[in-house]
């Protein structure tokens, strides 16, 4: 058995800037620049008595008994690298991010464990491309005082409750004199840096990772190992003490070859819980492990069995055991939520999770079809399962099936509102806000949002009430109202800052940008739109990224600015070629129409409107075609194809029929225009 070592040491992470990306683009070439960067810097390393302890991908961690060595080190990497860099084509530079930090870790093997070492991981991030990120520690811990470095100030970091106070270390005199303190943190905010006020308190928390559950059963009970993943996730999120990645970050880590030490590393967690679940028939059994990151033990094990619906009280327990572990009090509400007893059949229970786990996934194109099966049968089963006529829903809501969508949707609020099923109603509430916010029936989409954030002072979930903010927000956006929008916003940012969710405070920035823009205040757009992609580059969120791409396009056609519309589009283009994705192919169409409509190029503008419209109709987005089609109407009528105009017009009549007066005067207008060009 290998001794446990504590000891202190010089801690060096890099990666590539970009790298999933060059590999999604050309896979072949980005493995031959992960090559050479693996030659260059594996020699830096070895010249300066640094020892590689791991590659993570494209990443490389690595120690150094001598913090002089180990900058020495990351600076002669970023020379070599510039030198390089300049003389080869944008796709073939290889730009990295070098973090250097001091401090206390535990070796295992040949493996290195604690918080210093997840400290170091986050701080790379931080470093501007092609830079290096250094903590105070680190430079305190230097001899060489000559070294040239300005101070970001204090930096909170993702899943660290405590900032601190980080450094911009430079190559050399031209490299430090290029830049002062106001451009250093201009860039940094632009990147999402979040400088803080170093007085500033922060709440202290504890970080724990739910792992995706090994599926021991057959590959059709994948769903369940889905649905308990998920419902371990919501449970921790409503625990103010504890903070866990989102379901999106650890879904990465499927079936994933790395350990738990590297994932530790890259989700930045004190704990790391480990699931296998075995699924048979109307039973399951679920084991569990959780490992401490900061020494590499395993603190807590325990396994339990239960029928399918007893899903929910189990993860109950399970979290109740990881908080006493963490010394974690659960609130008085928290632990009624965790002793809810679930009174749903239990294969309409099974075939709920399974139809859930089929639309939220949705990796085939008859996914939509077969979950809204097992809603079904799920309800013929037992028609009093709030939850299953909730999601069932939002599938109508999605396929534009709007009658039935509300129908469901109703059904849910009375079955949970009856039984007091407060687990439910925030749900609820909020699918209910956001069905009449996409109706534009906004006073009764807010009055849904306002309940359920109503409903979080007795049951606090921080994450859903966020949630319902930045959905309340959109309402008062459209209808005018900016004042409330902008409040709204600010609150639901606070909380996702708060939570270290960057992925909805990336869409939340998104959602500012858009209610800017809707104000007409296109600068103040731009910025947000800026923010919210910086965050999703960060991610790697690309399809984010080429949705605020989309509606930066839209400001700039506004202003008649076309060649940065094309531009946008175009890099909004190039990532859809990456994914397969029908829904954002089609909004790129839609959007080159519109911009080809400005410019008055009709033929362009018609074939790329048919292209958007073609899928729309296949995946069966009504309310986006019918949008096209009364597009199309007016480009017909400027080609004098008078039929044409009024096929469209019909088409998109007969789709939009039983929709609000938004939609009817949209058609309206296009049905003006006929009228005059019949009487010319």
């Amino acid at each position: 058995m290998n001794k446990t070592v504590v000891k202190e040491t010089s801690i060096f992470f890099s990666d590539i800037v970009g790298y999933s990306s060059m590999i999604a683009r050309d896979e072949k070439g980005a493995l031959q620049l992960l090559d050479e960067h693996d030659v260059i810097l594996e020699a830096h390393i070895a010249k300066n008595n640094g020892h590689i302890i791991k590659h993570i991908g494209d990443a490389i961690f690595a120690e150094f008994d001598d913090s002089d060595l180990a900058a020495k080190t990351a600076i002669g990497i970023q020379q070599e690298l510039k030198e390089r860099n300049d003389n080869a084509a944008g796709k073939d530079q290889i730009i990295v991010r070098i973090g250097l930090h001091y401090g206390s870790v535990v070796v295992k093997g040949d493996d290195l464990f604690g918080n210093d070492v997840n400290l170091c991981a986050r701080i790379e991030p931080t470093a501007i491309p092609g830079g290096i990120a250094t903590s105070s520690i680190f430079l305190s811990n230097m001899k060489d005082k000559d070294i040239l470095t300005r101070s970001y100030g204090h930096v909170r970091m993702k899943n660290i409750p405590d900032p601190m106070e980080l450094f911009r270390i430079y190559i050399d005199k031209n490299d430090f004199l290029s830049e002062n303190q106001d451009d250093l943190t201009k860039v940094l905010i632009g990147r999402g840096v979040k400088i803080v006020d170093k007085d500033e308190k922060f709440d202290n928390y504890k970080t724990v990772a739910i792992l995706y559950p090994d599926n021991l059963g057959a590959k059709e009970e994948e769903f369940f190992c889905y649905g308990f993943l998920e419902q371990m996730i919501n449970d921790l999120k409503t625990i103010d003490e504890i903070r866990t990645p989102s379901i999106f970050d650890v879904k990465k880590y499927k079936d994933s070859e790395d350990n738990i030490s590297q994932i530790s590393i890259d989700l930045s967690v004190q704990y790391i819980a480990q699931l296998s679940i075995l699924s048979v028939g109307d039973k399951f059994k679920i084991n569990f492990l959780l490992t401490s990151m900061s020494t590499g033990e395993e603190v807590l094990s325990n396994s339990f069995d239960g029928l399918h619906n007893e899903l929910q009280i189990i993860s109950g327990k399970i979290i109740s055991q990881f908080a006493d572990k963490l010394s974690v009090d659960l609130s008085d509400s928290v632990k009624e939520l965790f002793s809810r007893q679930n009174k749903i059949d239990n294969e309409a229970y099974k075939k709920f999770l399974e139809g859930k786990y089929l639309f939220d996934i949705r990796d085939s194109s008859d996914s939509i079809e077969k979950a809204q099966k097992m809603f079904k049968k799920a309800l013929k089963i037992d028609n009093g399962f709030a939850e299953c006529h909730a999601m069932l829903g939002m599938l109508y809501n999605l396929i534009g099936e709007l009658d039935d969508a509300e129908d469901e949707l109703e059904e849910a609020l009375d079955i949970a509102e009856d039984e007091d099923n407060y687990d439910a109603l925030s749900s609820i509430y909020n699918n209910m806000g956001i069905y009449y916010k996409e109706r534009k029936r906004f006073e009764k989409s807010i009055k849904f949002f306002k309940k359920g954030i109503k409903l979080q002072k007795t049951f606090p979930n921080d994450a859903m009430k966020a949630n319902l903010l930045h959905n309340m927000s959109g309402c008062y956006s459209i209808m005018g109202d900016h004042d409330k929008s902008f409040i709204y916003l600010e609150q639901s940012q606070a909380i996702y800052e708060k939570l270290d969710d960057n992925i909805r405070l990336g869409n939340s920035y998104g959602e500012m940008g858009s209610a800017y823009k809707s104000t007409h205040k296109n600068e103040k757009a731009i910025e947000y739109y800026e923010k919210a992609k910086q965050i999703f580059f960060s991610e790697e969120m690309n399809t984010s990224i080429a949705q605020v791409l989309i509606f930066q396009s839209e400001i700039y056609l506004s202003t008649n600015d076309y060649k940065k519309a094309k531009d946008n589009l175009d890099k909004a283009s190039r990532i859809s070629e990456e994914f397969d994705i029908p829904m954002m192919e089609a909004r790129i169409f839609l959007a080159y129409g519109q911009l080809y409509s400005n410019q008055n190029k009709v033929d362009n503008a018609l074939e790329n409107l048919e292209e958007a419209l073609d899928i729309f109709m296949d995946i069966n987005n009504k309310l986006r075609a019918s949008d096209v089609l009364i597009m199309m109407g007016f480009m017909y009528l400027k080609k004098n194809k008078l039929r044409k105009a009024i096929k469209s017009y019909k088409r998109a009549k007969k789709i939009i029929d039983k929709m609000d007066g938004a939609y009817m005067k949209n058609i309206a207008g296009l049905e003006k225009a006929i009228e005059e060009h019949e009487q010319d």
